[in-house]
């Protein structure tokens, strides 16, 4: 893949290699693109250069998200080469955000499980929430219609209490 664009935080084109050329040429135009830049960086890899009407490539690229300290390509350094690193020497590297503070690949990868985690919960209790909601509800009906039965036989028993006490009257003469 000798054709590519790298992205900046901002999703700002900041390089477009996208001219016929040798593997090497684009490595090493790669490379000198990695070594002199830092920061957050999406790369795009293109396996053809075909461009649609609007500018756009044709293909579908292969995309790569890196961070960059600046320290990573040196040739200075001390540690073992970044080609026996692989990806894991510019991924583990915190890179700055676009609000300003440091967030770690690491960091970034474990609040993506922590942000579904808690959507996970969050719904849980939106359900847990709906089934109190449906149960309070039975349970005021079923009370609203317990309290309707005992107040009709309080009005029955005191109607019937009402008729035996004018009765009772009646007989004794009392009533008249």
């Amino acid at each position: 893949m000798r054709f590519f664009t790298v992205v900046n935080t901002f999703d700002r084109e900041t390089v477009r290699k996208f001219e016929d050329r040798s593997l090497d040429d684009a490595i090493r135009d790669m490379k000198r693109f990695l070594k002199n830049n830092t920061g957050f960086h999406r790369i795009y890899l293109f396996q053809n250069n075909e461009i649609l009407r609007g500018g756009k490539p044709k293909a579908n690229p292969a995309i790569f998200e890196v961070s960059i300290q600046g320290n990573e390509f040196r040739e200075d350094k001390n540690e073992e080469p970044t080609a026996s690193r692989g990806l894991s020497g510019q991924l583990t590297a915190p890179a700055p955000s676009p609000v300003g503070a440091i967030v770690g690949v690491d960091q970034y990868l474990s609040i993506h499980s922590m942000n579904s985690e808690l959507k996970t919960e969050n719904e849980k209790l939106k359900m847990q929430l709906d089934y109190m909601k449906q149960n309070n509800e039975r349970e005021l009906e079923q009370l609203r219609r317990e309290m309707e039965s005992k107040i009709k036989e309080a009005q029955d028993s005191n109607q019937m209490f009402s008729q035996g006490l004018g009765m009772i009257m009646q007989r004794m003469g009392v009533g008249e």
